[in-house]
């Protein structure tokens, strides 16, 4: 395991109120790079972003409220990466720029010291307080997120539009030539491979509960994948609200 992660190999974060601040802090700072990429910050403002970003969870959240609740999770797991992870830089922005959409394919993809860390982001809500609800759906939403990103990745039947795509958004992340001609080889490299390593999954899970993320379940859940995935990083964050990190950017729209 990579020496920048700590020894026990999962992260569980409940965003308290001064944790949120920090998060709160990163969003209104790096929204346009997280969303659209480093080489885009002086092309775009952040009303501009801010407002594209809810228009979009605005129209995909009235198809299904799964949509907004996802599009939320994983914009805080962006945030918590560069809140936990800042020896990680990511290699892909969460918007698709070519339409209107959040972006298919992979979710967050990192670099850190010649290797990319594949993240796949699963989120899910507690609507009604029921004891022990908060577990079963961490650990479902786990599990999912490891079954997805193992299809992605894993075998040699791998839908190559994934990485495809992974490459075109390298030229917004990084103007280096050097470096776009690296992270491709990368790439090429890890599609060939039966097997990828490097997995980070992740649950987000909001809903107002006492109930608290059983440590001992996530070690036990992490041991049975580590036995196929010795490379493998459990992160889970908990929320209180949707509704708190969409007033921050509805505030954003207005320079606020």
């Amino acid at each position: 395991m990579n020496n920048n992660f700590n020894d026990k190999g999962y992260y569980i974060q409940f965003l308290d109120d001064k944790t949120f601040e920090n998060f709160e802090k990163i969003i209104k700072e790096e929204i346009i790079e997280i969303c659209c990429g480093y080489c885009n910050c002086n092309i775009y403002d952040i009303p501009e972003i801010a407002k594209e970003f809810l228009f979009r969870v605005d129209k995909e959240n009235s198809k299904d409220n799964r949509h907004k609740i996802g599009y939320i999770g994983e914009l805080l797991y962006y945030v918590f990466a560069k809140y936990k992870f800042p020896f990680l830089k990511s290699i892909n922005p969460m918007m698709n720029l070519e339409e209107r959409s959040f972006k298919k394919g992979f979710d967050m993809l990192s670099i850190e010291d010649g290797n990319i860390w594949y993240s796949e982001v699963k989120s899910g809500e507690i609507s009604i307080p029921i004891p022990t609800l908060l577990n079963k759906i961490n650990i479902d939403k786990l599990n999912s997120a490891y079954s997805d990103i193992s299809s992605k990745l894993d075998g040699t039947n791998k839908n190559t539009n994934y990485w495809t795509t992974a490459k075109s958004k390298l030229l917004l992340c990084t103007n280096d030539a050097s470096e776009i001609s690296n992270l491709a080889k990368i790439l090429d490299s890890d599609m060939r491979l039966p097997k990828v390593k490097n997995k980070i999954i992740v649950s987000v899970i909001f809903g107002k509960t006492m109930e608290q993320i059983d440590e001992q379940k996530i070690v036990k859940k992490l041991e049975q994948f580590r036995k196929k995935d010795e490379k493998l990083i459990i992160v889970c964050i908990r929320e209180n609200t949707i509704e708190r990190t969409l007033n921050i950017i509805r505030g954003m729209c207005n320079n606020e």
